[in-house]
């Protein structure tokens, strides 16, 4: 952005120009006091150009001399800017919190106003506010990366549209793929942006159980239950309780067994006990 010169203007006045460019807009002297704050910069920071006119920017956003109050970066730009004649290299991007407690993404940069000699009068510091611009880049951020999975191609994101839609329902979801594909990072997914999050997950690697056991892992025991149940267990269903289970490597469905029926009612978890002989 090249330096401008006080004369540019002529005997224009410069100031309805000001008064209508989307850009917030001051101007400071070399001590830092500001002498235009235009109305776009009233808008963005929310104080009124009355407070702002006459008081330095360390004070209006709370910095100190050795240190810039906008960028939060080490050095002040505006007096840079005074002792190169140039402008303050490129605009920083930084997020700042007005005294109103407005907090923006404001895009800044400093321009010198020359005189006729060519020597820094004053300094115009030119804000953009680029908070929506922040917001959609951290959207496609977020949606490139949904809950550790990552994927920016419309496949994904239609399995991040499904996550979202089934997250808050007490509905069965089968999970398929080839193996290795982490269908893990998918039920996690489906569970963190869930109304359980704060409930356990629970995941069950169903190809380690041992066979006979399997009822007493999923549902639990009472003790003596059979031989070996020397006290209670509680089973992988109950320990998911308000929560979610993940049952992993299923593979081939097993004959239904006495109990299993319980895994049907989200809500139910029935301990395996003792079978009691009838007498002949």
């Amino acid at each position: 952005m090249a330096a401008v010169q006080n004369d540019a203007f002529g005997d224009a006045n410069p100031a309805p120009l000001l008064d209508h460019i989307t850009d917030g807009v001051f101007v400071v002297d070399s001590e830092c006091i500001i002498h235009v704050f235009n109305p776009a910069i009233a808008k963005i920071t929310g104080i009124p150009a009355a407070d702002a006119i006459g008081h330095t920017c360390h004070n209006m956003y709370g910095g100190t001399d050795d240190g810039c109050p906008v960028t939060h970066q080490s050095g002040c730009p505006v007096r840079a800017t005074f002792a190169a004649g140039r402008p303050s290299g490129a605009a920083v991007d930084t997020v700042v919190t007005f005294p109103t407690g407005q907090r923006k993404a404001l895009r800044v940069r400093a321009v010198p106003l020359l005189d006729a000699a060519g020597e820094t009068v004053r300094v115009a510091v030119i804000l953009q506010d680029v908070s929506e611009l922040h917001a959609l880049q951290q959207e496609l951020e977020d949606r490139y990366e949904f809950h550790k999975i990552i994927g920016k191609n419309h496949q994904m994101q239609e399995v991040y549209s499904l996550i979202e839609q089934i997250a808050d329902t007490d509905a069965n979801v089968t999970i398929e793929g080839e193996s290795g594909t982490d269908k893990e990072l998918v039920a996690r997914a489906i569970h963190f942006s869930s109304g359980r999050a704060a409930q356990p997950f629970v995941q069950v690697n169903c190809s380690a159980l041992v066979e006979t056991l399997l009822e007493s892992e999923l549902f639990g025991h009472v003790r003596g239950a059979f031989t070996g149940a020397i006290r209670d267990k509680i089973g992988r269903f109950e320990a998911a309780d308000g929560g979610t289970i993940f049952l992993d490597e299923i593979g081939r469905p097993q004959p239904r067994r006495p109990g299993q029926t319980a895994a049907r009612d989200p809500g139910a978890a029935v301990r395996t006990r003792r079978r009691k002989r009838t007498p002949h």
